[in-house]
């Protein structure tokens, strides 16, 4: 397995670098480091960052190289060189509302990415639990599989997690959320089927898996979930397009990936599959 960490237009978290070390050791991955900017000043500096912090935490880099270019052509030209299990990329922390330039940056990464992408801003000290989420579509089943090939690499413990926006009318007066969702699975509707399928999928690769529903807003849910679990990583799929359903779930990403406790993982629909 190979990993690209992208260093992208901007100073090195010493913090997301020690992540990204310990992720890479724990899938037993080689990793390639690639420093990029059209501005050469900015460069230098993530050179002299990279020779401080050598060697990385927790891995040693098969190689580092650094160009003087637009990040997103960089990118794309090393993911055309070589197979890579996925890309690492240290996103600044949040400082204002109005979206910074790195927002629409790290947008284009995204975009054009061939492969699973992990946005690092806010690190745990741990890489042990990951939150799932799914909400029963067509995208899902990719993040239920990248998840179930992440997880049987590394011993991640998993939890579903899927979000119904209203409280289904069978739920109306019911006080205990797991007696709901023991109810949910005993139904036969395609979220039920979901479910129970993902749930399945986890548990045959031998992970540690749990299921949970919470009903509200998606975005909110996600993140109460993923700060109140202590997740050291959230698992959301990429949704592209101009449906209006298109359009509603690439915000919910969006948001996430701003406000998220922790680092965020997105899973590409259409890249080639990871871990092969």
């Amino acid at each position: 397995m190979k990993l690209l960490y992208l260093i992208a237009n901007q100073e090195i978290n010493p913090s997301a670098a020690a992540f990204v070390g310990k992720v890479s050791k724990k899938m037993g991955a080689s990793l390639t480091i690639l420093g990029a900017s059209t501005d050469s000043t900015m460069l230098d500096k993530i050179k002299t960052q990279l020779e401080a912090l050598e060697p990385l935490p927790g891995a040693s880099p098969e190689r580092t190289y650094f160009v003087n270019d637009d990040p997103v052509a960089a990118m794309e030209a090393e993911l055309t060189r070589l197979k890579y299990t996925l890309m690492l990329v240290n996103v600044p922390r949040r400082r204002r509302v109005i979206p910074s330039n790195y927002r629409f940056l790290s947008q284009r990464i995204i975009k054009h990415a061939n492969v699973p992408v992990m946005l690092v801003r806010n690190v745990s000290k741990n890489f042990e639990r990951m939150l799932v989420c799914t909400g029963g579509m067509e995208i899902s089943k990719p993040v239920v599989d990248l998840s179930t090939k992440l997880a049987g690499t590394t011993g991640l413990m998993a939890t579903l997690l899927t979000v119904s926006v209203a409280v289904p009318s069978m739920y109306t007066g019911m006080e205990d959320m797991d007696e709901s969702l023991e109810e949910l699975l005993e139904t036969d509707t395609p979220m039920a089927q979901h479910l129970r399928h993902s749930a399945e999928e986890l548990t045959a690769s031998g992970i540690q898996a749990e299921i949970k529903i919470s009903h509200g807003d998606v975005v909110e849910a996600i993140l109460e979930e993923g700060k109140e679990g202590h997740y050291d990583l959230i698992v959301l799929g990429q949704t592209e397009g101009t449906t209006l359903r298109g359009l509603l779930l690439g915000n919910v990403t969006q948001q996430i990936i701003n406000r998220a406790p922790c680092a965020v993982l997105i899973s590409k629909p259409h890249a080639e599959p990871p871990f092969d």
